[in-house]
């Protein structure tokens, strides 16, 4: 991500969470702002497209998270970096590893795939590298 598309990102996210509490009510729940007016919402439509805008802003922010790590993991291109266990999804994937710009996945048949950004591989990742963060 260039730094013009990570600020426009960053600028989204702002603005998404302009409209909750800061401090979760409950464990992670925040609720919605008093002030947030629901009527500025005015139909269906509108609604639909801030669910869309919504859930673009959550997989550019997976994306990004996941890009970030194996920035860190993949030092060298074309060498693959295996999990301590297997990811398991459709099938099992073993290992990553960098290409150019991009990362892929090793599945169980030898191929390479594309990375996912389901809320599950998050986790999963942030499990198998959380010793990055320390």
């Amino acid at each position: 991500m260039t730094k013009e598309e990570l600020n426009k990102l960053s600028q989204k996210i702002e603005d998404i969470s302009n409209n909750f509490e800061l401090k979760p009510f409950s464990g992670k729940v925040k609720l919605l702002k008093e002030n947030f007016d629901i009527n500025e919402i005015k139909s269906p439509k509108q609604y639909l497209e801030t669910i869309d805008e919504i859930t673009e802003v959550l997989r550019e922010t997976r994306l990004l998270f996941l890009y970030s790590v194996f920035n860190i993991v993949c030092k060298e291109e074309d060498k693959l970096y295996y999990f301590d266990t297997p990811y398991q999804a459709a099938m099992s994937y073993s290992a990553l590893t960098k290409k150019g710009e991009s990362f892929y996945l090793l599945d169980e048949d030898g191929d390479y795939s594309e990375i996912f950004i389901s809320e599950p591989f998050v986790r999963f990742i942030d499990d198998q590298y959380w010793e990055l963060y320390e």
